[in-house]
């Protein structure tokens, strides 16, 4: 009797840590808001390289702004890239962001522009003012 409840406890250990090992969009998320950023990238990063646009998204912020990782706005825009090109309205105003600031790739204004207005389809707000502030220091671009 003794071997089976131990089985039984090895093999619902083993369950557990198996589930917690899990990576999982809401635990890296979560991690990301508690600035646990080890635990963030832990479970983020196999979703990204899987190609969540979510996944991708978080972890070209982090790259972005040095949370957890060595700031590198080259990996950073490769990310945001990923994700909007599967239409995450975040990533593509954060490529807009990029394109319009100069950050890992020449300054841009006409693809700024463009990444704005994707975002603003989705009715990104910030997207909206940023794209109106560019058109209103560039109107011949809009």
């Amino acid at each position: 009797m003794n071997k089976l409840i131990l089985l039984t406890f090895v093999t619902l250990s083993i369950f557990s840590f198996n589930l917690n090992a899990n990576p999982t969009i809401e635990k890296g998320f979560r991690a990301y808001q508690d600035q646990d950023y080890i635990v963030a990238l832990t479970n983020l990063r196999p979703l990204a390289e899987e190609g969540d646009a979510y996944a991708q998204y978080v972890l070209g912020v982090m790259y972005a702004m040095g949370q957890g990782v060595a700031r590198n706005d080259d990996i950073a825009i490769k990310l945001y890239r990923k994700s909007a090109d599967q239409g995450h309205a975040d990533a593509q105003f954060a490529m807009g962001k990029m394109y319009k600031n100069a950050r890992a790739v020449t300054r841009n204004y006409t693809t700024a522009i463009k990444w704005f207005r994707k975002a603003k389809a989705q009715e990104h707000p910030k997207a909206t003012v940023a794209l109106e502030a560019l058109c209103e220091q560039r109107s011949w671009l809009c």
